[in-house]
């Protein structure tokens, strides 16, 4: 049995062999975004090693702030390091030692 090929099928096997990688990703993939905020970074920056309170998504944290990165922040709490997704943070205040919010609220 021979098969024949027209020019539109010779074309389309053509590019289905020879794509982009932008073409090749497979879209039913999920896709990563990272939103990457400046001034909250940049402000965030200025606050390491000050003791802060952080509110996020899952309750609230009080320590000081030891580094800051563009995707999350360490945050020490009783000498135990908390790596914190910025994307999570609703805010973040500067406090003194003399609070009276609770070091870790975590929710029920």
């Amino acid at each position: 049995m021979t098969q024949h090929y027209n020019e539109d099928s010779r074309h389309k096997n053509y590019a289905q062999h020879h794509k982009t990688p932008y073409q090749q990703a497979n879209v039913s993939q999920p896709q990563f975004y990272s939103l990457f905020e400046p001034y909250f970074f940049h402000n965030l920056r200025s606050l390491v090693s000050c003791l802060v309170v952080i509110e996020t998504i899952r309750g609230t944290l009080r320590g000081r702030l030891t580094d800051v990165h563009p995707d999350h922040v360490v945050l020490e709490v009783s000498g135990i390091p908390y790596f914190v997704r910025i994307q999570q943070i609703n805010w973040v205040m500067p406090t003194h030692t003399h609070s009276s919010l609770p070091h870790v609220t975590a929710p029920k």
